[in-house]
Order: structure tokens, then sequence, then C-alpha cells
């Protein structure tokens, strides 16, 4: 039997899941946006390839689960638990220098405006709609 853990080893344990997950919600929405943002909407065989794309993209986030909680637990058994940070660090260092190697060829969209007042914008619309929805009732 384990030892009971002490506060600040219970404050790290939450604190990191926290960060985390927050982590995670961040990249996974700015990832298939990036995503998205490399094809042309005007463009019919784009818009096709981005469905496809997106299709592959969830399917592989399917597969990447599937082989974390099957694959990750096998190797800290039968290797150790180091490389089951390695491992990962490995890919996401891969992934990186893909990403740094792959920057020229992304299609790049200058900003236009503020994304604080588009945001704002499509709150007020929805509360305005929202409102109308309610009186029509």
């Amino acid at each position: 039997m384990c030892d009971k853990p002490s506060v600040p080893q219970i404050v790290f344990f939450y604190g990191s899941l926290y960060l985390m997950a927050l982590g995670a919600g961040g990249i996974k929405a700015c990832v298939t946006a990036f995503s998205a943002d490399q094809f042309d909407n005007t463009d019919p065989g784009q818009k096709q390839e981005r469905v496809s794309f997106m299709n592959w993209w969830w399917f592989s986030l399917s597969v990447r689960i599937m082989v974390s909680v099957a694959f990750f637990p096998w190797v800290q058994e039968q290797y150790d638990w180091v490389w089951v940070g390695a491992i990962p660090a490995g890919i996401v260092g891969f992934v990186t220098l893909s990403f740094i190697i792959a920057h020229p060829q992304y299609y790049h969209r200058t900003p236009s405006g503020s994304a604080f007042t588009r945001v704002l914008q499509r709150l007020l619309f929805k509360v305005r709609k929202d409102r109308y929805v309610a009186e029509d009732s």
C-alpha cells in the first residue's frame, strides 16, 4: 500500500492536471482552425480536400488515443516509465521540427480587424437572436 500523499503533492498533481487540460484545450482548437485555413473555400476541389483532411484528422486523433491507452501501459510494464515520457517527447520534437521546416509552404493570411471585435459581434448577435426567438414563443 502507498503512503498517503502530502498536501503539496496533491496540489502539484491537480495543478498539473488543470494545466494539461488548459494546454490541450487551447491547442486542439488552434490546430483544427489552422488546418482548415490552409484550404481555399472558393475552390470546390479544395473544399472537398478540406472535408477529407478533417475526416482523417479526427480519425487519426481517435487512433492516437487508442494507441496511448493500449501501447504506453505496455511500454511502462515492459521497459520503464521513462520511455512513456520520452517517446511522446520525441514525437512532439519531430512534429515541431516538421512545422518549422514546412512553415514557408503554409498559406499565410494577414489578419484584418480585431478578433475580439468579431467575437463580441457574434455574441451580441446570438443574444439578440435568442431574445427574438423567445419573444416569438
